[in-house]
């Protein structure tokens, strides 16, 4: 399947704006994050960098300045599409047509959608890790429900609780607990939010996220 995203810097370009403007009117009916937390910066970086490259004097390093910010941006909308979009059945086909991204034929799969969400458990005994463990909603037991494949965490590094789960920009996917984030030296000490929701084999089709849990940085 060819890919979504075009080559050339200045179809890129336009393309990544006009899914983020696309994506910032519809972010809420789709009930995603906005992308104005996940994605602006990057395309304002990417912006930047590439039209200092279109000058007739740009040099070897404005090139590779517009090549690591490219990387940098498509690397957000990869994961922001394959996340939020790719399989949001509130993002229809005509969404994904105005966006220019893969449209996946609908694929019937015995394995319902989750309705329950998984909650963690951290372990914080390793210095600059914060390890994740897992249960069921309504289990005693840990891992994950049958039919499940994994489990996806959003969390952020917060002053105080998010008031939605918009703030928590970070993405962390797995399928065996523990999950490890991993964190620098600057960040013992600081709270870390975060919530899972499950992911079954086919498509990513995912369940509800579940309750916002904290923890401090060792």
């Amino acid at each position: 399947m060819a890919d979504y995203i075009p080559r050339p810097n200045q179809k890129f370009f336009d393309w990544a704006r006009n899914l983020v403007t696309y994506s910032l009117q519809k972010f809420s009916r789709w009930q995603v994050p906005s992308p104005q937390d996940i994605l602006k910066q990057p395309l304002t970086d990417f912006e930047s960098a590439f039209h200092t490259y279109l000058s007739p004097n740009h040099g070897k390093l404005d090139t590779k300045h517009k090549n690591d910010a490219r990387k940098v941006l498509e690397k957000a909308i990869r994961t922001y599409v394959a996340a939020y979009l790719a399989h949001n059945p509130l993002v229809t086909d005509t969404d994904k047509t105005a966006l220019k991204i893969t449209i996946y034929k609908t694929v019937k799969t015995r394995v319902p959608v989750p309705k329950t969400y998984p909650r963690l458990r951290v372990n914080i005994s390793t210095r600059q890790h914060i390890l994740v463990y897992y249960r069921n909603e309504g289990s005693n037991h840990r891992g994950k429900p049958k039919g499940v494949r994994g489990i996806e965490i959003c969390w952020a590094i917060l002053d105080a609780p998010p008031k939605t789960l918009s703030q928590l920009t970070h993405l962390h996917f797995g399928t065996k607990a523990p999950l490890d984030l991993e964190f620098g030296e600057s960040d013992r000490g600081k709270r870390v939010f975060m919530c899972g929701r499950w992911e079954i084999a086919r498509k990513g089709i995912k369940g509800p996220w579940g309750c916002i849990e904290e923890a401090i940085v060792p």
